[in-house]
């Protein structure tokens, strides 16, 4: 079956997008909601910034209040962001959140949804764009993406499927959640809190445990990699606790830097400067390479000294409960917009240190959960391959 395109403004009420004005934020009022409240699990009207009753008087007046039906689509920041209205809310929306109100005789709302939120269509509008990221969508470049366009029927006959596919991933990444959430219990259980230490456990400096503590390299890293060249990590590669190979970059370091900035099993990473004063002191522990890997200089590399009573995963962790933040907080300085902690101020840290044993018991449910993240890691994969394929078949009328 030939299945028809359409430009979408031609199925399309009204394109419009959220208020360009930023209302005053107060402690109580409408929800007044970014592309950063727009979430996988639905709308975030619990951390959502409020805006009096003549603010959202103004904005529903300017179109930038949605209805029942309506689509709404990140174009501005994290782009690609989909989220279909299911009734009609009182709540605002800010320039960065497009609304597309489809027109019920011609588009399915949630088959609307579902071609917004295919790479079909990040594609589409990537093409639109003269740089190199797709970092913003004009509402004009909006309006010109093409869509398939088969009968109603069809369309609520091919969302249905599609909803069925994507369910077995968002049931998968709860599981994974829950594991997550069962070693922050699962510590507390073991450990109590690290700041009040209610087990009365041995309190000890970080920097009595340390061997070595360094900054990274600070010399100009590619993304083009050239003989010689050694791997360095960077900010983005300390991410949830892990250290991830996305997005590295190069440098050429003679053998005296490598020899100092090669990273080995073991060490502990943390992020030492950033604008969001919650990513300082984002830690990971650095498991090893097949080729030396250094690291750049807005990360603190941190070695355990021979015979440290600690393992490097329970410091981690310690490190990134949650009530440890304040304390890390603490420890910051903010320059230029920047907050952050220094070599000295990490060394200051005070940690709790139960014995061997206790760590060793928790680092292998730690180990547990890895694993259960790395196989759902492979599966979701595989799942993003199927459903691309079977969402390319859908839009192609071949379902």
């Amino acid at each position: 079956m030939t299945v028809a395109t359409v430009r979408l403004e031609e199925v399309c009420e009204q394109i419009t997008d959220g208020t360009h004005y930023t209302p005053p934020s107060q402690s109580s009022g409408k929800p007044f909601l970014t592309v950063k409240d727009m979430r996988e699990e639905g709308l975030d009207f619990v951390n959502c910034a409020r805006i009096s009753q003549d603010e959202f008087s103004k904005a529903a007046n300017g179109g930038s209040v949605p209805q029942c039906g309506d689509v709404l689509f990140s174009k501005d920041g994290t782009v690609g962001k989909v989220h279909v209205v299911e009734d009609g809310g009182e709540y605002a929306l800010l320039s960065s959140i497009a609304i597309i109100r489809p027109e019920p005789s011609k588009l399915d709302s949630h088959f609307l949804g579902k071609i917004l939120g295919s790479p079909r269509t990040l594609q589409q509008a990537a093409q639109m764009r003269t740089g190199s990221a797709l970092r913003r969508v004009i509402l004009k470049d909006l309006k010109r993406i093409k869509i398939p366009l088969p009968p109603l029927p069809e369309q609520r006959r091919i969302a249905a499927i599609l909803d069925k596919a994507d369910a077995v991933r968002r049931k998968r990444q709860q599981t994974l959640d829950l594991a997550d959430q069962f070693l922050r219990s699962a510590f507390l259980d073991l450990f109590g809190d690290p700041v009040t230490n209610p087990k009365g456990w041995q309190v000890v400096e970080f920097g009595d445990l340390l061997a070595d503590i360094s900054y990274g390299t600070s010399k100009k890293c590619v993304t083009e990699r050239e003989a010689g060249m050694t791997p360095i990590l960077r900010i983005p590669n300390v991410l949830g606790g892990e250290i991830t190979s996305d997005d590295i970059k190069y440098c050429m370091l003679d053998d005296r830097e490598l020899a100092k900035l090669q990273l080995k099993d073991r060490d502990l990473l943390f992020v030492r400067t950033n604008g969001n004063p919650e990513y300082i002191a984002r830690c990971a522990v650095f498991d090893g390479s097949g080729e030396p890997i250094a690291f750049a200089s807005y990360l603190i590399r941190a070695r355990l000294r021979e015979g440290a009573e600690a393992l490097p995963v329970f410091l981690r962790e310690q490190v990134s409960f949650s009530t440890y933040r304040s304390r890390l907080i603490r420890e910051t300085r903010t320059t230029a917009g920047n907050h952050n902690i220094s070599s000295k101020g990490l060394k200051r840290l005070r940690l709790t240190l139960p014995p061997m044993i206790e760590q060793e018991r928790f680092v292998r449910m730690v180990a547990t959960v890895g694993k259960l993240h790395e196989c759902c890691g492979s599966a979701r994969e595989s799942e993003h391959a199927l459903l691309a394929a079977l969402t390319q078949r859908a839009f192609r009328g071949e379902l």
